[in-house]
């Protein structure tokens, strides 16, 4: 596994991060996306690089969609920019999300 992808599973499951990347049939797609504990829903038994036969695919991460609310996943090769978000509180009770100045394009870690 290399050090990026290493990186991007990491983000996942420590932030809520904004994932660009090209579908099968190459429609572009942003998702809002997390493995915080706190994220996902009550269920067991989930490996974020594990495929429906139980086999492991590292070429595909599993994540929760905080907008469709459902696990997705995705190519690390169609993946073209990630950026690390992070959670404000409001005074209305509800997070802002901000960009905390971490992103990832064309397969680099970048500083803003």
């Amino acid at each position: 596994m290399s050090n990026l992808t290493k990186t991007l599973i990491k983000d996942l499951q420590d932030n809520v991060v904004m994932i660009s990347f090209r579908k099968k049939n190459g429609e572009l797609r942003r998702m809002m996306a997390s493995n915080r504990a706190q994220d996902l829903p009550a269920i067991e038994g989930i490996d974020s690089n594990t495929n429906q036969d139980g086999a492991k695919n590292r070429d595909v991460v599993i994540t929760w969609d905080l907008d469709l609310g459902a696990w997705r996943s995705f190519r690390l090769d169609s993946v073209l920019s990630v950026t690390v978000l992070r959670l404000l509180p409001c005074e209305s009770g509800v997070s802002e999300i901000i960009d905390d100045g971490t992103a990832w394009r064309a397969g680099e870690r970048i500083e803003k």
